[in-house]
C-alpha cells in the first residue's frame, strides 16, 4: 500500500469512509445535478397530490400508486441536507499530509500521532509498547482486529504488506456482514 495511506496508528486512510472519494464523488455530483436542474423543485411538485394526479392520469400505472410513489419527494429539503452533510464531513487528505485526521475540514488532535512524532518514527508498530499502548484504545474499539493485525503486519513486513480491507474494516462492518450472512 502506498505509504502516505498508512496512518502511524496502523489504520489505512484508503478504507476510512470519511476518505472514500468515490463516495464523497458521488454525493457531490449528485448535489450539483439537483442544484443546476431545480430537481428539489420538479420532486417537491411531484409530491403535491394534484400534479402527480395529473402526471398519473396519463400513465398506465393506477393513480393512487403513482401518488403514494410521489409522496416521498416531499422529504426532498431532508435529503439535500444530508447531502450537504455528507459532502461536509469529507476527509480530503491523510494524516500524514495533515499532521492529523481532516475530517470535515479541520484537523484533529491524534495522541498516537503526537507520540509517533514525538519518538521520531514511522509508526507505533516501531515502538516496543504498542501492543498495550492506551493512546490506541480509540482505535482498537472503533476498528477492533483491524488495528492490531494491521500493527503485526507492519512491524514483521513494512507499509507495503498491507492491502484494503475495503467492507472490512471497521468492527461494525465485519460484525453486520457476519450477521447477513446464510448459512
Amino acid at each position: 500500500m502506498e505509504d502516505k495511506y498508512v496512518c502511524p496508528c496502523g489504520l489505512t486512510c484508503c478504507d476510512c469512509l470519511f476518505y472514500n472519494k468515490e463516495f464523497f464523488a458521488a454525493a457531490g455530483a449528485m448535489k450539483r445535478l439537483i442544484d443546476e436542474y431545480r430537481f428539489d423543485v420538479f420532486f417537491a411538485m411531484l409530491s403535491k397530490s394534484e400534479v402527480s394526479a395529473h402526471i398519473a392520469s396519463h400513465l398506465k400505472r393506477e393513480r393512487i400508486q403513482f401518488e403514494e410513489m410521489c409522496r416521498v419527494f416531499e422529504r426532498m429539503p431532508d435529503f439535500v441536507k444530508v447531502l450537504e452533510g455528507i459532502i461536509a464531513i469529507q476527509c480530503e487528505h491523510t494524516c500524514k499530509e495533515k499532521n492529523g485526521c481532516s475530517i470535515g475540514g479541520s484537523t484533529h488532535r491524534c495522541e498516537a500521532l503526537e507520540c509517533v512524532n514525538s519518538k521520531g518514527i514511522e509508526g507505533c508498530w516501531q515502538c516496543a509498547e504498542y501492543r498495550l499502548c492506551d493512546k490506541l484504545a480509540f482505535q482498537r474499539r472503533s476498528y477492533g482486529k483491524t488495528v492490531t493485525e494491521n500493527l503485526a503486519r507492519l512491524e514483521k513486513e513494512g507499509p507495503d504488506s498491507l492491502r484494503p480491507r475495503g467492507n472490512q474494516y471497521y468492527e461494525w462492518q465485519r460484525k453486520t456482514i457476519k450477521a447477513n450472512e446464510t448459512p
